[in-house]
């Protein structure tokens, strides 16, 4: 993995091709042990660095062509990941069993915004579902809900809005069948009724996901 890890902080659209032909051969050799690091690695990279977003979908695209196996890794970590547009209830004590899941969760929460445009781009090629993106659309749509009627969440709602114009923008086109249910959900969410938290920002950023469906 540190040579992986090399690779991949060297990754751009420069050196994809050479970067895809190692890993190619790393897979073809049979030595797959390191795949679910990999790519937990992509999905962090991706959504730690945005501007990448597009070339780190390609490259599990065209990896998942020759490695159909990689298909079942992608899906199980894109199902681990949804947990990062979720608000702890708590913090745990940090000499309790969970803590240290709970700190490498809420560094992942700190890109939620890349992570939502990766969904997206993962998704326009294929590799996700309409179902996977409009689950992951519930998933933003359900924190956004809760956290506008919290008091001082007003940071927390214009995030939840970003990430949700961030992938929706990604994959607009392939949300267009099921674009009008979930447009009435984020109509919804738009309500200020007893949302103290719902700022003006957050909720021109919905209605711009509105139009977007």
């Amino acid at each position: 993995m540190d040579r992986i890890r090399d690779k991949m902080n060297k990754f751009s659209a420069v050196t994809f091709d050479a970067t895809k032909t190692w890993l190619s051969q790393l897979l073809d050799s049979g030595e797959t042990e390191f795949l679910t690091d990999f790519i937990t690695l992509v999905f962090e990279k991706a959504a730690a660095e945005s501007t990448f977003c597009a070339l780190y979908a390609r490259l599990i695209t065209e990896l998942r062509e020759g490695f159909p196996h990689l298909d079942t890794e992608v899906r199980r970590i894109f199902g681990e990941f949804m947990d990062i547009f979720v608000e702890a209830a708590e913090e745990p004590t940090a000499d309790s069993v969970g803590y240290q899941a709970f700190v490498a969760l809420r560094e992942r929460r700190r890109y939620r915004r890349g992570y939502a445009a990766f969904v997206g781009e993962v998704a326009k090629l294929k590799v996700l579902t309409v179902v996977d993106v409009t689950n992951t659309c519930g998933v933003i749509l359900d924190g956004l809900a809760k956290a506008k009627v919290v008091p001082d969440k007003n940071m927390l709602c214009e995030e939840y809005a970003d990430c949700l114009t961030a992938l929706i923008k990604s994959c607009a086109t392939l949300l267009k069948p099921v674009g009008a249910p979930l447009a009435e959900r984020v109509q919804a969410v738009m309500d200020r009724t007893g949302a103290p938290s719902l700022t003006n920002k957050a909720r021109f950023a919905l209605m711009d996901v509105a139009e977007l469906l």
